[in-house]
């Protein structure tokens, strides 16, 4: 691990690069607007080097307290009290140890803090994933699941997440293993805005595919969502046709259990309809429940 060192003629040098016109080869850097509920960017030219240095050079500028003249009105993404004290960089993940305190900062805020170090990182050659920890210890979401690596798709939305309107979902994925004969299961963070249906989150990061190389989606890379709600308790999703183009959804009983486990798994639903252009491939609605025609949205 490696402590944060800030050098005072590094970060002027570094500042000043910040303020050259946009051009080829810049990156973005991440802090939150002057009201603390949304993230925003400026853009700065890197300075030369290997993944590491590029790494302490981000970390560097985006842990600095910006002054509240500064005529960006930008804050950085830790509030007071919480400072990043270890950082470790191998097999191009990026771990962020913070302050034991970074506990119990608020959701939203956290949540902000994983999308500006996460797409920032992410930027540089050789980052794929950034871990994120406190006091030593994994972070864990208010599930009190233990958050895994971030990537850059970890996001659905890289800008603008409204701290009021997104929150972070840690999914649990069923996938095909390579013979599509059993089930294995994949867990990552998500972070979403709460007007999205879960279920809509949940079938596209299907779609998106395993992180492993020993599994398989049960759905086509082509596949889209046509439709996605809850009714009733009850789930309701309308996949378009190119859904069972190179996929086993259609003739496999595993590939519709794997959407359908995928769903009931992660959106508290009482039963799980599934429908390929309108038609229905496989339900376990009750009858109770008010019928619900599929539709686009």
């Amino acid at each position: 691990m490696k402590k944060i060192m800030i050098s005072f003629l590094l970060l002027t040098v570094l500042l000043l690069a910040g303020c050259a016109e946009e051009e080829e080869g810049t990156a973005k850097l991440y802090f939150l607007n002057s009201s603390g509920n949304d993230i925003e960017t400026l853009s700065y030219l890197p300075g030369q080097g290997d993944t590491e240095t590029r790494i302490l050079e981000m970390l560097t500028l985006m842990t600095e307290q910006r002054s509240s003249e500064d005529e960006e009105g930008l804050q950085t993404l830790l509030p007071s009290g919480i400072l990043l004290e270890e950082y470790s960089y191998t097999d191009q993940q990026v771990s962020l140890d913070f302050s034991a305190a970074f506990k119990d900062l608020d959701p939203g805020r956290k949540n902000l803090i994983y999308a500006g170090f996460t797409l920032g990182l992410c930027q540089i050659d050789g980052v794929e994933q950034v871990l994120f920890k406190a006091g030593g210890q994994a972070v864990r979401d208010s599930y009190g699941k233990r958050l895994v690596a971030m990537t850059e798709e970890s996001f659905l939305d890289g800008t603008g997440m409204d701290v009021n309107s997104y929150s972070n979902v840690t999914l649990k994925l069923y996938f095909l293993t390579l013979s599509g004969d059993e089930l294995a299961t994949e867990e990552r963070n998500v972070y979403c805005s709460s007007s999205i249906p879960l279920e809509r989150i949940v079938v596209e990061e299907l779609i998106k595919g395993p992180e492993q190389a020993d599994h398989r989606s049960p759905l086509s890379q082509d596949a889209s969502v046509l439709s996605a709600v809850k009714q009733d308790g009850q789930s309701y999703v309308n996949l378009d046709e190119g859904t069972v183009t190179g996929s086993t959804l259609a003739d496999s009983e595993k590939g519709i259990a794997g959407v359908v486990r995928s769903i009931q798994e992660n959106c508290e639903t009482e039963g799980v309809q599934l429908s390929v252009d309108g038609e229905i491939i496989y339900s376990s609605v009750t009858e109770t429940a008010d019928t619900y025609s599929e539709g686009t949205e």
